[in-house]
């Protein structure tokens, strides 16, 4: 039996995670290998305040791999302006004082941070098809 061998093919490595829901890796936990592209499939944070974002950008900034790309789960709602602010809108008479924006962010705030993070690959992924270089 003859080998087949392709010189022309690229290896790429996946490192794929999800619900770290505002969490730091645990050291046990954190990858130690590199990937060439990580992804993070959804439910980034727990309460969508605007810290545990930031602690999600942490947590894919502490990964090694220079494109770390990120789908949105059911706990991520205010990263969709759209849905955000029909949560708002139908949960407002229930809040009273408690003004959830102060926690959460305006409209797009919690996107923002994702966006000020692109120089360390970081990148929010909308519905669509996406090509990547």
């Amino acid at each position: 039996m003859e080998l087949i061998t392709r010189p022309n093919l690229v290896q790429t490595r996946f490192l794929i995670i999800s619900d770290t829901r505002g969490e730091d890796f645990l050291p046990a936990k954190k990858p130690v290998k590199p990937a060439d592209v990580a992804i993070h499939r959804g439910d980034l944070i727990e309460e969508s305040t605007l810290e545990d974002y930031r602690v999600s950008v942490r947590l894919l900034k502490a990964i090694d791999a220079p494109l770390k790309l990120l789908i949105a789960g059911n706990h991520d709602f205010t990263m969709g302006p759209t849905i955000y602010e029909r949560e708002i809108a139908s949960a407002w008479h229930y809040l009273g004082d408690n003004n959830p924006k102060k926690a959460n962010g305006d409209c797009g705030e919690p996107r923002q941070v994702f966006d000020e993070a692109k120089d360390a690959g970081i990148m929010f992924l909308n519905k669509g098809n996406h090509g990547f270089v």
